[in-house]
């Protein structure tokens, strides 16, 4: 399921790339209704051992890391460029937001009916999945022109963060505090996601930019890993709320 490369200068490659994302865009969102259509029933057996073989090693994280070169691709454009322009008419065909729709599909199904130990799904993936999501929030602000794609693709990737650590948020965030009570670090991972978070709010608010869906994902997704996790933290819940205050 990799997408071929695209080589500069090379438009049938760059037509390969989007025909074939488009393609596992599909193949996520079937595999996402299959998963939905036989819940609470075992898998069937030659669907979960092709689940395996596409999805388990970095077969999952190398998704992940295509949705945010997509996302930081977009972001890091000055401009609408002609592919958009192309797509305006129906922006919802254009390969990257449909690809993160897929994506969103594919998660939070897999998440909420309990099947991710066919895709070993370990907690470090799981951190890894937010970082990126919130790592394309960000560039949809950083270069350029907010465009109606940047600010669907920023929607769309604060929802399903916000979304997604409402299934995992108490139980990840317990694992990691445990695991740093056992190996302390120099700060617990949900300080960092904490840090990460309130910068992606802050950068989302420059400009006079404002957008409602983004700032209840990014304000939701705070809400949720203090309650989540100041239970467990040593100190107080003054210190924590100070994080979100960082950087403005």
């Amino acid at each position: 399921m990799d997408l071929p490369v695209v080589r500069e200068g090379d438009p049938l490659s760059a037509q390969a790339a989007k025909l074939q994302s488009k393609i596992c865009a599909f193949s996520l969102r079937t595999i996402a209704l299959e998963i939905f259509a036989t819940a609470g029933t075992p898998l069937n057996a030659n669907f979960e051992k092709n689940l395996k073989g596409v999805f388990t090693g970095e077969g999952l994280m190398y998704w992940s890391k295509v949705v945010k070169q997509n996302l930081v691709a977009i972001g890091q454009s000055e401009e609408m460029d002609t592919e958009v322009v192309i797509y305006e008419q129906n922006l919802w065909d254009h390969p990257a937001l449909n690809l993160l729709l897929a994506w969103k599909n594919f998660l939070i199904t897999v998440s909420k009916f309990k099947v991710e130990t066919v895709f070993q799904m370990t907690d470090a993936n799981r951190t890894a999945i937010l970082h990126d999501l919130l790592e394309g929030i960000k560039a949809q602000f950083k270069v350029g022109q907010l465009t109606e794609l940047k600010v669907k693709l920023a929607s769309i990737s604060s929802a399903l963060y916000f979304t997604l650590l409402k299934i995992w948020g108490r139980e990840l965030c317990e694992r990691q505090l445990s695991e740093f009570a056992s190996s302390p670090r120099a700060v617990p991972t949900p300080v960092v996601a904490l840090r990460h978070l309130t910068q992606a709010l802050s950068e989302s608010l420059e400009e006079d930019t404002f957008i409602p869906s983004v700032l209840i994902g990014l304000l939701g997704s705070i809400s949720l890993t203090l309650q989540s996790c100041t239970h467990m933290l040593d100190c107080k819940i003054s210190l924590l709320i100070d994080i979100i205050y960082l950087h403005f």
